[in-house]
This record gives C-alpha cells, structure tokens and sequence, in this order.
C-alpha cells in the first residue's frame, strides 16, 4: 500500500478546502459586519446627530457651551463704552478702561474658547476656539463670548481684524477636521453713525459647489432674495491676490434683527414685528459653507461706505463724508474728525452638519488652510494617534470587531498546500477597516 506524503494534496483536494475556507471566511466576515452594523446603529441613538432634527440652524449650538478663556487680543476687561466719553474723534482712538469683575486675567492666552459646543456624528466632542490674527480693537471686551444661542465678537467701528476659527476636539486638543458645516453670521446691519458690518472670506476656503446661502422665509436660498438686507460681492481680492466674497450691510440698526432662538432663522412664517421682527432677521443672516477643514480665516469689522479697511478721518478727504444716523436725519462730518465712536457686535452660530472626516485628502486641506493664514500656529496636543481621527476607543466592540475581521482575512491568507501566508483583496480591505463586504442576500436572514 502506497501512502500519499501530507504535502502532495491532489488539486481537487486543495481546492475543495480553498473553497470551503473561502465559504466559511464570507459567512463569519457577514456576521461581523451586521455586528458592526448593529452596535452603530445602536450607538447612535445615545450621540447628538447634529443637524438631523430640525433643518437650517440646528445643534451645536453656544447656548450648551460655556467660556473658559475670553482674552482675544490679550485685552480681556477694556471697554471704550463707559459712563466717560473715551473716544475721541480728533484721533478715532479709545482711552480703555478696565471694567471686568472680577478682573480677567490678561496674561491668559490670547483667544476665546468656547468648550462643549456640540459633537460630530461621529462621537467626537468639539470646542472651539477663536484668535485675532490681525491687531484686535474691542468696543467692549466684556461682551466678547456668549450671547445666548450665539457667539458674539465686540470689535471698535472702522478697526476690522481677521480672525481664525478652528474646531478642537474636547479632550485631545487637536483639531477636528469636519467633513462639512455651515457657519451663519447674524444681524448684519448699519450702525447709528454711518459704518456697515462686514464679512470678507476668501473663495477658496468655502465649498465650491455652494459656497454660501442667505434665509428667505426659513429656507436656505442660494441667490440672496429680493428682501435681503445684505449686499454680496465676488469681485474683490486680499493683500495676497486672492478673490473673496465681500458680505455688507445695507440698512441701519433698528433692534429689531437680534435673534434669540435657533428657530428665528428657519421659521417659514416670521413674524414682522418688532422692529421688523423675525423676517428682518433672516433678511440679515448669511451662512458659509465648508468641506473637509477644521479651521477657517475670516475678516469682520464695521467698515465705511466704499471702505474695506480703516479710513483715516483725519488726514483724508474720506467720501462719503455724510450718514443717516438712528433717527434717519442726514449727518455731515466735521472737518478732519471721525464719526463718534460706536460698536458693534459680531453674531455668530454653527450651523447645518458636523461630521467628523478620518480621510488624509480633509488633514491635507486642513494643513494648506492653516498655512495660508497671515499668522498661524500650529495645532496643539499630539497629532500621531495610533487611531484615525474617526476611529474607535480601544475598548469599544466596534474596534474588537474590526480587530477579529483582520484577523480573520489574515489567517485565509495561508495557502491550502501549507505554503505561506499571502495577501488576498479581503485582507488588505478589512485590514483598512473597511468592512462593506458583499454578503449573499440569503445569508441576511440567518445572520440577522
């Protein structure tokens, strides 16, 4: 009697089990991936999924965060607005005075940072945190943080300053970069001495495809309506060549615009009164979209007629030298002198989806966007997790799943005759965590 040596299978043999290795590997692969399925499914029900319960303005919002450092520019607790007359219009300046009380701590770091925003569909709680790039002159440094439902600047009339907006992740500190999210910037009026609110962004930092959109009667609207109070313009460029959109007030303040409520800017039957009542308020919000970024740089400030940056009062004939002031009565400018000093407060909320992105192509961007501004720092905490940024916590099943599946895949790379292991499609896919897996429809029903 001849036996057969172990290691000449014959070739039936061999792939007999290939096939039967291969059968086994699809079902328990399908198995774990309506685990998978089931224990997202699951989780999410206990996460915020922002922007999928109500439309337009939705979660995250200010109203569930909390300031823990308000110190932009380094001038936390200086007002211009006191009982005194501090500004003076032979030299458009402020004699600030401290009004903070407690006093602030103006060694602090230079920015405001709102913790506990809101987090990403992902799970990833996110903070946010705002820096002047360009020098900062505060109306009243005290209103800087929150506002209700809102975050609010304080900036000095004719003195705009650009500022970088990033999102950080809660407990790492690292920038969280977002698949997607609208950023809506409120009540956009005139001041009672003549400066228009402004918003100038570069082009290249929004979405290409839908850059911004403007509310007519709850809805977003790409092309600003007929009854928007906000004028926009393409045309222009910053100090480094590069286009931007320009977004101005065009009516003066009536107290009527200021928003309380995220449903003021989506209701479909605004109220008109008072003052113009929720309609003016959505006829003077605007919204910016991005893709694929955790930061973005933009230019606020209340500028004069046909300015986009300080006029100069006193050394140049400035034109218009005449504004309607709050009574709506036509005001000439002295000689030299600069309109009396007022503020105004920047509004601002996020808007639409937060999802937190885990692709290289997002970090890229990101990493390009932070470069092009005037003077950026680099992200704090680690930035080498052995995680991605969308991945689970070590403890989590999702994770024990996606271990098991790899390991799995690896395994099946051993070749039936015993030779070595080798690298097969479903390895190196479920290796990258990618578990969309093709599973035989008949297979769902035993499996489920």
């Amino acid at each position: 009697v001849i036996k057969k040596s172990p290691s000449t299978k014959t070739p039936a043999l061999l792939e007999m089990r290939s096939s039967w290795q291969s059968t086994l590997l699809l079902a328990v692969c399908c198995a774990a991936v309506v685990l998978l399925s089931k224990y997202d499914s699951a989780s999410s029900t206990a996460r915020r999924h922002l922007g999928t319960d109500h439309p337009g303005i939705s979660p995250p919002n200010f109203a569930t965060a909390t300031v823990s450092n308000s110190n932009l520019g380094g001038l936390c607790g200086l007002s211009c607005k006191t009982d005194q007359s501090n500004y003076d219009t032979a030299t458009g300046a402020c004699a600030y005075t401290d009004t903070s009380d407690p006093k602030c701590d103006q060694g602090a770091a230079h920015e405001m940072y709102f913790q506990g925003l809101g987090s990403t569909q992902s799970g990833n709680q996110v903070d946010l945190r705002v820096t002047n790039l360009t020098e900062y002159t505060p109306w009243d440094s005290n209103q800087n943080g929150l506002s209700g439902a809102w975050g609010q600047i304080s900036i000095l009339a004719n003195h705009p300053s650009e500022f970088l907006f990033e999102f950080v992740d809660t407990v790492t500190g690292e920038l969280v970069t977002l698949d997607e999210f609208g950023f809506t910037f409120l009540d956009l009026d005139t001041t009672s001495t003549g400066y228009e609110e402004m918003v100038t962004i570069t082009q290249g930092q929004l979405d290409p495809n839908n850059p911004y959109e403007f509310y007519d009667n709850g809805q977003l609207v790409r092309a600003p309506p007929a009854s928007s109070k906000i004028v926009v313009t393409g045309s222009g460029t910053n100090g480094n060549g590069e286009q931007t959109y320009s977004f101005r007030s065009s009516v003066r303040d009536t107290g009527g615009g200021n928003l309380s409520s995220f449903l003021d800017p989506t209701t479909s039957s605004p109220t008109t009164s008072p003052g113009g009542g929720q309609q003016l308020m959505q006829q003077q919000a605007v919204r910016l979209n991005f893709k694929d970024t955790s930061s973005f740089v933009v230019k606020l400030g209340a500028v004069w007629p046909g300015h986009d940056t300080y006029a100069d009062f006193a050394n140049v004939a400035v034109h218009p030298n005449t504004h309607m002031n709050q009574k709506g009565d036509p005001v000439t400018l002295g000689a030299n002198l600069f309109p009396p000093g007022v503020g105004h407060n920047i509004q601002f909320g996020v808007t639409g989806n937060l999802i937190a992105s885990p692709t290289q192509a997002a970090a890229t961007h990101t990493t390009a966007t932070l470069a092009a501004a005037p003077s950026h720092r680099a992200p704090t905490g680690k930035v080498d997790s052995s995680f991605p940024p969308d991945a689970p916590p070590p403890s989590s099943p999702r994770l024990a799943s996606l271990l098991l599946l790899t390991s799995i895949a690896t395994a099946s790379g051993a070749s039936a005759d015993g030779t070595a292991a080798r690298s097969t499609p479903m390895a190196s896919k479920l290796a990258k965590a990618n578990y969309d897996v093709a599973c035989p429809p008949q297979w769902l029903p035993v499996i489920l």
